[in-house]
């Protein structure tokens, strides 16, 4: 942890918070996607001990309730699945999103989610950020793409006047 802890700052700076993110080899899998079922953690001061904690905490949402019996429906081997831990910078996100490689109902397709703020209110099925993103569909032969439906998510996720992950209203009448 103390070389992941000194090559952040290397690549990043001191004093610079990072997310850590999670993903696994059972996500974007032939015929299922599995995005946001396993738990991520944003605007973390990477020291030792914060690491070390959630680095833990990334590596046990393999076994969160919401990926277990999402992997147990759809007959995806526990003992196969594997988590990796992406680090990146935290950054104020205007908007943040998640690529489903492949649409379940058109392999041609794929689907994007967008929000405004942090990806959070997207990913973390907290009742808080209930509502829908907006949802945009790209087809890999034609290169079309198309807005399917509009946000109307009430609540977006920004960095507070105290350095902190804290929720806003969100205001998608006002985007472009």
């Amino acid at each position: 942890l103390k070389k992941i802890s000194a090559k952040i700052q290397r690549e990043f700076g001191k004093g610079i918070r990072v997310f850590l993110r999670s993903s696994t080899n059972a996500e974007d899998l032939d015929g299922y996607t599995g995005a946001g079922l396993y738990d991520s953690f944003g605007n973390i001061n990477p020291t030792y001990r914060a690491l070390g904690k959630y680095i833990r905490k990334v590596w046990a949402s393999v076994w969160n309730a919401r990926a277990f019996f999402d992997r147990e429906y759809h007959g995806i081997d526990h003992f196969k699945v594997f988590p990796a831990v992406f680090v990146q910078e935290t950054l104020p996100a205007a908007y943040a999103f998640v690529v489903h490689t492949q649409n379940p109902s058109n392999a041609e397709e794929m689907i994007i989610e967008a929000v405004q703020g942090f990806g959070e209110a997207l990913v973390s099925g907290d009742e808080e950020f209930i509502g829908l993103p907006y949802q945009f569909i790209y087809n890999r032969k034609t290169q079309d793409l198309r807005l399917a439906r509009f946000a109307s998510k009430g609540k977006k996720i920004i960095i507070g006047s105290d350095g902190n992950m804290e929720p806003a209203l969100a205001f998608y009448a006002q985007d472009p």
